[in-house]
């Protein structure tokens, strides 16, 4: 887009028939162009009704104003962040054909930036003694963490499923050097336990508790 906003001309008379005239025009150029945005927010609603005085009104004094709205934008919604990526070897666990010792995988993103409906987290458990099928963890709704000032302690709950069957699960930081996870799935719908133990991971292993206000 472009606009002439203004004109400036102005002139020396050289002799009777020559003149030298010098003309300047402003211009205004603009560029547009087509792009998405992604906006990430959470639902708001507007603040409480503002209760009038009772009769007779009195004028509150100059410089007063009436209580305002909240930030459009609600605060923070969780304290912290936690993230790993953990292998465990030979752990004692609970399956769904009972106990077994199993080699753990877990991977888990909860909370990232504070919007937990972006999070992630798999599981996978495979019997070593007795041998077996492999079970797969994977959660489908995160809760906001609890989180614990000492990092150990850090809770994070939500919903999933463990081979097709919805379960409930909670994962506790157990421990950071080496890392460890307490980690259990409950039957949605009868609240037995599926899957239970507490894994600590080898050395290539990581698990971080980050701040995220």
């Amino acid at each position: 887009l472009c606009r002439i906003t203004q004109v400036v001309c102005d002139s020396i008379v050289l002799s009777s028939t020559q003149i030298i005239a010098n003309v300047a025009i402003c211009k205004e150029l603009q560029v547009e162009a087509e792009v998405k945005l992604e906006v990430l927010a959470k639902f708001c609603k507007p603040r409480q009704p503002i209760t009038p005085p009772e009769n007779p009104i009195i004028c509150p004094p100059v410089g007063q104003f009436p209580a305002q709205c909240p930030d459009l934008f609600p605060p923070v919604n969780c304290q912290c962040q936690l993230l790993g990526s953990l292998e465990a070897f030979g752990v004692a666990a609970t399956l769904p054909t009972g106990a077994a010792t199993v080699n753990a995988t877990f991977n888990f993103n909860i909370c990232p930036n504070c919007t937990p409906e972006f999070s992630s987290f798999t599981a996978t458990f495979t019997p070593v003694i007795p041998a077996g099928p492999a079970v797969n963890f994977i959660a489908t709704d995160f809760n906001v963490p609890t989180c614990s000032p000492v990092a150990i302690g850090t809770v994070a709950t939500g919903t999933g499923t463990v081979n097709g069957t919805a379960v409930t699960w909670t994962l506790t930081v157990v421990g950071l050097n080496p890392a460890a996870v307490s980690f259990t799935a409950l039957n949605a719908a009868t609240g037995v336990v599926v899957v239970a133990g507490v894994f600590v991971a080898d050395e290539n292993s990581f698990l971080e508790v980050e701040s995220c206000l």
